[in-house]
């Protein structure tokens, strides 16, 4: 079970996503404020800032949401790309826990708003935007209601750190917020329950190695109990290779990276 809320046409997203009927699609009320839901079922918000009249108030609603013990996912849109990033940096320095963000500018996609479908479809946003958001909420969905997660599999550059070591060299790389929060999780799990972790990363293998052991060094299970696949080749070869090591299904095993490609 999930809470909805929205502030802006979001049916083709919600019929693709299939976790309400679509009967009850058109049913969900459209609300600029921010619904604090009482129950302890996730939550998805699908909301247009350019709607919102005062975004402290919004921001606020997120703080208190982010108090609850309950994960929210925001989808955060806008006509106005600095003004969307803006929003989400102020956000991010509240120590955000529960909950995660996407904004449409920061998905991979080249031309994420699209102002002409606006008056006939009721949505800027692209179309490759909106199946782009599909994809990705029903990976994070997926992840939320599987319970038995046995190997994951981490990208490093702008995934684990923010930035490319092999560009930016190692001193110029940072863990920002979710970062941080992500990796102390995992982190944590490990001991936990035992799940395997692994690196699979483009990258020249002694530079990057250095920075896992600079950049990563907090979290002792995940840099000292992972396998490492670091090389120049296709990173679907090394995913084939662990995959086949450890013989899990598909099921029991997850893949985080930056890009949705």
């Amino acid at each position: 079970m999930f809470n909805i809320h929205r502030n802006f046409f979001v049916d083709n997203i919600l019929k693709d996503l299939k976790i309400i009927p679509n009967n009850q699609i058109n049913k969900l009320p459209y609300k600029d404020n921010i619904t604090l839901f009482n129950n302890n079922y996730a939550s998805l918000y699908f909301v247009d800032i350019d709607r919102i009249k005062d975004l402290k108030i919004l921001k606020n609603d997120i703080k208190t949401i982010n108090s609850k013990k309950k994960f929210s996912l925001f989808l955060l849109i806008s006509k106005k790309k600095l003004k969307l990033f803006n929003f989400e940096k102020k956000l991010n320095k509240n120590n955000i826990n529960n909950i995660s963000i996407i904004n449409i500018f920061k998905i991979g996609i080249k031309n994420p708003v699209d102002k002409k479908r606006e008056k006939i479809l009721h949505t800027y946003l692209s179309l490759e935007t909106q199946l782009a958001i599909t994809a990705i909420v029903k990976k994070i969905i997926w992840l939320i209601n599987n319970k038995d997660i046995r190997l994951i599999l981490l990208d490093l550059d702008e995934t684990c750190w923010t930035g490319v070591i092999g560009e930016d060299r190692i001193n110029e790389i940072y863990l920002d917020t979710h970062q941080k929060n992500a990796l102390k999780l995992i982190d944590n799990l490990i001991s936990k329950t035992g799940f395997l972790i692994s690196f699979h990363s483009k990258n020249n293998e002694n530079l990057a190695k250095k920075g896992i052991i600079k950049k990563l060094y907090n979290y002792k299970n995940l840099t000292k109990k992972s396998f490492k696949y670091i090389n120049w080749d296709p990173k679907i070869k090394s995913i084939k290779t662990i995959t086949n090591i450890v013989n899990f299904s598909k099921n029991n095993i997850f893949f985080f990276d930056y890009n949705i490609s």
